[in-house]
């Protein structure tokens, strides 16, 4: 699979904002110097080997190697020596968008053998939490949020052997790109399925920031349910939080009472606090969208589908070419047509779904694909 790059008119950034500096233990020690709060894999302390951990100490890289003083960005780096470390605005268990960059790191980890680590970080914090990656030889970092673009742009000059990836960004460089994920695509196609379930013609939609990809998300949804039911509404809200859970089944009970039968959230770990209220008028037959990653099993009987974003994959193939000295900057676009953006109807509710919706589904998807059909949102 290769990545597609492009050069994008209308910046689509997803902004992140979190409450409190977190991480979330994946399997990794905890270790801290005055630079940085690292993780450390838990097989480098078992193994009580010589190869230098993420925190510091062990003996240096060989003169010569990527990880030396002055080895070029596109050398290959053996794999033991390869080191990748993941920035991120939250928690790793918030089931969404830093869960799957947790998960994207992990496969890093056990398929190409790559020393990881990571840390949380505020936008304030962020330009010191990427220096102390590069300062202790981590050849790729994943900055998991566009808040990050400009201090990575920074770090990137000063460490030029050192490369950075910034999800949903707009900042590239030799050693410097973004990812950007269409989202907007996948919720389309959520927005036909929940169109056909709704009973009542009635949605409600719950964000947490007003951030452009999320608004673009909602109103596609909003357009892909009313191909279905033009008299459809799904009247949008925010949390101003990522993380208030609370505030999440506040705003869910309220849209529920006002005639609401399917919720598409995109809020993160607030998230579960729609599904809580989902669930607890499941004998309304109120139904929920999930977002960002596959949330169908969190409630299987109640979310219909999840508008998918394969960030592991996408993570994956680029380490693989950074790993390989192939690595070249640039803005990444992730949709539809490149595979890493996707529908995930649950299977509980395929015998619900009429035939013709199936097949509309289908075609929508196809001329999306083709560029036959092409999305604006508002």
């Amino acid at each position: 699979m290769k990545l597609t790059r492009t050069i994008l008119g209308a910046a689509r950034v997803r902004w992140v904002q979190f409450s409190a500096f977190r991480l979330r233990n994946l399997g990794f020690a905890v270790m801290i110097d005055r630079r940085a709060l690292l993780l450390v894999p838990m097989a480098l302390i078992a193994g009580c080997g010589g190869s230098g951990g993420d925190a510091g100490g062990g003996s240096a890289p060989p003169p010569g190697s990527a990880d030396a003083p002055g080895g070029p960005a596109g050398a290959t780096p053996a794999a033991s020596d390869f080191k990748v470390g993941l920035l991120t605005p939250g928690s790793l268990s918030d089931s969404g968008w830093n869960s799957l960059a947790g998960a994207g790191l992990k496969q890093i980890e056990t398929e190409l053998k790559a020393q990881t680590s990571h840390q949380s970080a505020t936008e304030s914090e962020a330009e010191e939490a990427l220096r102390g990656f590069a300062r202790d030889k981590v050849k790729l970092i994943f900055a998991h949020g566009a808040e990050y673009g400009e201090a990575a742009k920074r770090v990137a000059e000063e460490f030029p052997d050192t490369i950075i990836l910034v999800s949903s960004g707009e900042v590239e460089g030799k050693n410097l790109g973004s990812l950007r994920f269409d989202l907007g695509e996948a919720a389309y196609l959520a927005g036909i399925l929940a169109g056909a379930l709704s009973k009542s013609g009635k949605g409600g939609q719950i964000g947490g920031m007003s951030f452009a990809p999320v608004k673009q998300a909602f109103e596609l949804f909003e357009k892909g349910a009313q191909t279905v039911n033009p008299k459809f509404s799904a009247p949008i809200t925010y949390l101003g939080s990522w993380s208030d859970a609370n505030a999440g089944k506040e705003k869910a009970l309220a849209m529920i009472r006002g005639g609401a039968d399917i919720l598409f959230q995109n809020a993160d770990a607030a998230g579960e606090g729609v599904f809580q209220a989902v669930e607890e008028n499941k004998a309304k037959g109120v139904l929920a969208v999930g977002s960002n990653a596959n949330q169908n099993e969190l409630k299987p009987e109640l979310i219909a589908c999840s508008a998918v974003l394969d960030v592991a994959k996408t993570f994956l193939t680029v380490a693989r070419e950074v790993q390989a000295g192939t690595f070249k900057g640039g803005i990444f676009l992730e949709d539809l047509k490149s595979g890493n953006v996707y529908l995930a109807i649950n299977p509980t509710f395929e015998a619900r779904i009429p035939a013709e919706i199936k097949a509309k589904i289908k075609s929508a998807e196809e001329d999306i694909k083709s560029g036959k059909l092409k999305l604006i949102a508002k």
